[in-house]
């Protein structure tokens, strides 16, 4: 694996010279005087060159009352939170992005390159709040649970982002962050640990401890704060004695990435309470699709080797997760393959993630689940947050596919995100959910007329995106505007009537109608949308046509089962996930479309 510093914001960096002769047998990268990155190769057999870079990543959420259910009229807009505990999903998050960082031609979907930037531009996440506010509702409302964060010391840009904007920012929320301590930076030109190097670790742990971990939203596991270490594998020398003294002074709870492919090593991996792998590219092996290679099943073999030598220690396994990864263009001299982010050819976009994401989450051990490589690592084409939606492309800027490879790229919006959701379920406390209150269906609303949209929302959503329909399909009325449940709107010249409104999620994701029409009351039949019929002690829902997902939810708003919308009409028994019989009461079974969702009541009876 190779490391490489966070990208500066004075100016290039000077590499150690150990760094540039490659430590340990290990491909590094650093700065060179123009800005660019190298790498080099140690002498060490079995080396496995891997290009990695890092950024960090916030959690937030706001806490919203749930609307009560046993009101006469349900609301339309509900959205629940699932009860059963959920897999414990982590991503690393990177909070070095400001101005001349963004290096167009440093990154495959820079705009000298593929033109795929992400879904807010080329942002500020190092001071600017509303974009680290951005990342929290996505963050919330697609299932992540924990930030870690790409901590570069007490001085660095990085740290003080962390500090002074991340952290903020998630007060009052429910999920978690953690530091991922960067030790490229401070031991890459001398691995071995000796005094000077055991006290530099205890000083920065120390810092961690004043300023973080006292935090409410700082993850703790059995009541310790967590601190994932970078390339742990390097150490050498007494950095066991290091692990000790933070462990006895600040009760630490580290987490050492500890492990690429190869064997495993027990007496090593003992000394820490938990073991990783920050990314799983780097086998030349895996060079080619997934589904060619077996990329997925050596990943699961590699978790599963290294979790059989942990046998009788009380060291976990953090399992990973990869969308895919291509840093060609950040660090072509090194010529690190890529890994498509489909699955084959001929596959749909984004599915190397999900066939990671369905083998990882079980691998890993509950208390530390699974860290998804990367929220926003950009410059390697691991990031998950939402893009662009453009079409599949391999053109790169190049005549013979330099970086690309010939493989397609395409912009995926938020189907990254929604494909977390899918797999581990959502964490906010409420889930997201809007409905618009005005304009009301067969409103007299005149074009040219100046009036006030209305809409309702739960759970965490900090901006909304609102549309118009015209008799050519929906036009933009605002991309990002705060979500504070009102907008002055002059009608639009071109607007058909009667006027019809649309509010959504940045990204486009609308977790509501967008209509202002009232659920019926339990045992009444819906004009539109779809049905419910008892069945035995169970129902039938049918009428399901564009409904892509039916979920049954009690009164609390807690998540029971999930089923299947695969056809027309759909039977459920009555019981939850784990084949039991739902206590009886009222609930709720939610239906989501691309262009509705309906909610009905329903009754479960003795």
């Amino acid at each position: 694996m190779s490391a490489r510093p966070a990208p500066s914001m004075l100016g290039p960096i000077t590499p150690p010279a150990s760094a540039r002769a490659g430590i340990l047998g290990r491909v590094f990268t650093f700065a060179n005087a123009d800005g660019g990155l190298s790498s080099g190769n140690g002498p060490r057999a079995g080396a496995l060159p891997h290009a990695r870079r890092r950024t960090m990543r916030y959690y937030g959420f706001m806490r919203f009352p749930f609307p009560s259910l046993l009101a006469a009229a349900l609301p339309v807009f509900l959205a629940v939170q699932p009860l059963a505990a959920k897999p414990h999903v982590g991503v690393y998050y990177y909070p070095w992005y400001a101005g001349k960082n963004w290096n167009q031609n440093g990154f495959l979907r820079g705009n000298t390159r593929m033109n795929i930037p992400p879904l807010i531009g080329t942002y500020d996440n190092v001071t600017d709040k509303t974009t680290v506010k951005q990342h929290i509702e996505w963050s919330t409302n697609f299932g992540i649970d924990t930030w870690i964060c790409s901590w570069w010391g007490p001085d660095s840009y990085q740290g003080k982002a962390i500090l002074n904007n991340v952290a903020p920012s998630m007060v009052g929320t429910n999920l978690t962050f953690c530091l991922f301590y960067e030790t490229s930076t401070f031991y890459g030109d001398n691995w071995t640990f000796g005094a000077t190097a055991v006290q530099l670790f205890y000083d920065h742990v120390k810092y961690m401890r004043d300023n973080f971990f006292s935090h409410p939203n700082y993850w703790k596991i059995g009541g310790k704060p967590v601190v994932v270490v970078y390339l742990s594998r390097q150490m050498q020398g007494d950095y066991v004695t290091a692990l000790d003294r933070v462990r006895k002074d600040f009760n630490v709870f580290l987490i050492g990435d500890d492990f690429h492919f190869g064997p495993a090593e027990p007496e090593r991996h003992k000394h820490w309470d938990a073991i990783t792998i920050y990314n799983s590219h780097g086998l030349k092996t895996y060079d080619g699709y997934p589904q060619t290679t077996g990329f997925i099943e050596g990943a699961k073999q590699n978790f599963r080797n290294h979790k059989k030598a942990l046998a009788g220690s009380t060291t976990l396994l953090m399992s990973n997760a990869i969308p895919g990864y291509n840093d060609r263009a950040q660090r072509l001299a090194s010529n690190n393959y890529p890994i498509p982010r489909r699955m084959a050819a001929d596959s749909g976009e984004g599915t190397t993630f999900d066939h990671m994401l369905q083998m990882a989450i079980p691998e890993g051990d509950s208390a530390v689940g699974t860290a998804i490589c990367s929220w926003n690592e950009w410059w390697e084409d691991s990031e998950i947050e939402p893009s662009v939606v453009s079409p599949p492309t391999n053109k790169d800027g190049t005549t013979d596919f330099t970086y690309s490879k010939g493989y397609m790229y395409e912009g995926y919006g938020a189907t990254l995100l929604k494909m977390v959701l899918d797999r581990a379920g959502r964490n906010a406390a409420v889930a997201p959910s809007l409905a618009l209150s005005e304009p009301l269906p067969g409103n007299a609303w005149a074009r040219g007329a100046k009036q006030t949209i209305n809409w309702k929302h739960g759970g965490i959503i900090y901006y909304v995106k609102l549309e118009y329909q015209t008799t050519a399909g929906w036009t933009r009325i605002a991309t990002q505007i705060e979500n504070s449940g009102s907008y002055a709107w002059t009608v639009a010249a071109d607007a058909a009537l009667p006027v019809k409104v649309r509010v959504s999620t940045v990204e486009g994701v609308t977790w509501s109608t967008g209509d202002a029409a009232p659920v019926a009351a339990p045992g009444s039949a819906p004009a539109t949308g779809p049905r419910i019929r008892a069945l035995g002690r169970g129902y039938r829902f049918d009428g399901l046509a564009g409904i892509t997902g039916v979920e049954v939810h009690d009164i609390a708003g807690h998540l029971t089962r999930r089923l299947s919308a695969s056809a027309d009409a759909v039977d459920w028994d009555g019981t939850d996930a784990a084949g039991r019989r739902l206590v009886p009461g009222v609930y709720v079974a939610r239906f989501s479309g691309e262009e509705r969702t309906f909610a009905r009541p329903l009754a479960i009876r003795p």
